[in-house]
């Protein structure tokens, strides 16, 4: 009884930090609709809120508070909430981004705390992750099923209010989250220094170089099924399809665990993925951007869980795990920044080539730091 309520905990953390990541595109449409402000300075201002909570993910890697989990995660909880208000009261850019950025925080701190103890607390992190995610998406289904609603009520508002309102109601759920301060905890082989290994910085950099891509590709997916003439309804719709595809990918990675190693997991689903974005990006009629936009969502699902596997193989606190989490975040966040940036200046369908240049560059990496962890297995 108490896995399950530490499983409910860990899915909870992560729920309501990847909120606005699973929103991501509605929220950008929101704002740019209501705000009445351009692609880059709304993906700018996605950017920083995704940067906030890998800063916050950091913070708890370094935990310069010396503090549990559960406390981590109730803070971040309370920063999220606040926040989400103010940024619906708010009309300024300026104060808007300072708002943001607090949400963005916030869910740093939630989910490191989330992560930390996915791979300190469960033997398979992999699967533990993967049915975790599995949950977190079933919720986000519905979430996009509601969301033409949300965006009815005051655009980016409406948005707003709605994920605090949902993030309020999850917070007793948190409670079962351990509440004894975090310690560094590494394995002999993995060395005094992991998350400042080579192992770890190429894992990193992978990660920076395809993330950035995949963030693009998803923060203006709304825009690209409005280039293909489908309605906010359907692409609501769509979008809560993404969800249930998230789910098969989520459980397909906590089956899979380890089974195949790590090595041919990433560059598969490295591949399709990269291709899906392409594809999204220049479809040519609705029923091509639909499936690339199911697929994307299934092999991302399948990925991340894998991610922070790896980084609980190298280090098993849980800290560079949370590192590994950080730079995902970090990157799929200033892929709405690039994406603006690069639709902006070339338009919809650059954002698929973009996508396919940091999968190109992110395969040799992460067959670098996998093939060795598979050789040890």
């Amino acid at each position: 009884m108490r896995t399950d309520k530490l499983f409910l905990a860990v899915a909870t953390g992560k729920f309501i930090s990847v909120l606005g990541l699973l929103l991501m595109p509605v929220q950008i449409g929101a704002m740019i609709d209501g705000l009445g402000l351009g692609e880059a300075a709304i993906g700018f201002l996605a950017t920083l809120e995704f940067s906030a909570l890998g800063a916050g993910l950091i913070f708890v890697a370094i935990n310069p508070l010396k503090t549990s989990a559960l406390r981590y995660a109730l803070i971040g909880a309370a920063l999220i909430v606040a926040g989400q208000v103010a940024s619906a009261l708010v009309t300024g850019y300026g104060v808007l981004t300072a708002l943001r950025c607090l949400v963005g925080f916030g869910a740093g701190l939630a989910n490191a705390a989330a992560t930390v103890t996915i791979a300190a607390n469960f033997r398979e992190p992999e699967r533990t992750a993967g049915y975790a995610f599995g949950l977190v998406y079933l919720v986000g289904g519905a979430l996009y099923l509601a969301s033409p609603y949300m965006t009815g009520y005051g655009y980016h508002k409406g948005v707003f209010l709605s994920l605090a309102i949902v993030v309020l109601v999850c917070i007793p759920l948190l409670f079962a989250l351990p509440d004894t301060p975090l310690k560094k905890k590494k394995r002999a082989a993995a060395g005094p220094d992991a998350i400042l290994s080579v192992a770890a910085f190429l894992l990193f950099t992978a990660e920076v170089f395809l993330m950035i891509g995949m963030g693009a590709a998803w923060a203006f997916g709304e825009r690209m099924g409005l280039a293909v003439n489908l309605t906010s309804h359907e692409i609501g719709f769509y979008f809560a399809c993404t969800m249930i595809a998230s789910i098969a990918g989520s459980l397909f990675a906590g089956w899979l665990g380890t089974r195949y190693g790590r090595t041919l997991p990433f560059v598969v689903c490295t591949v399709l993925v990269a291709i899906c974005c392409y594809f999204m990006a220049n479809p040519g009629i609705a029923v091509v951007y639909v499936i690339c936009l199911l697929s994307f969502q299934v092999f991302q699902a399948l990925f991340i869980p894998f991610l922070i596997g790896t980084g609980a193989a190298l280090e098993s606190s849980g800290r560079l795990s949370a590192a590994v989490v950080a730079v995902e975040i970090f990157s799929f966040g200033a892929g709405g920044f690039a994406g603006g940036m690069v639709v902006e200046a070339f338009g919809l369908a650059a954002v698929g080539w973009l996508a396919a240049l940091g999968g190109i560059v992110a395969i040799p990496l992460l067959i670098m730091v996998c093939l060795p962890l598979d050789r040890q297995v």
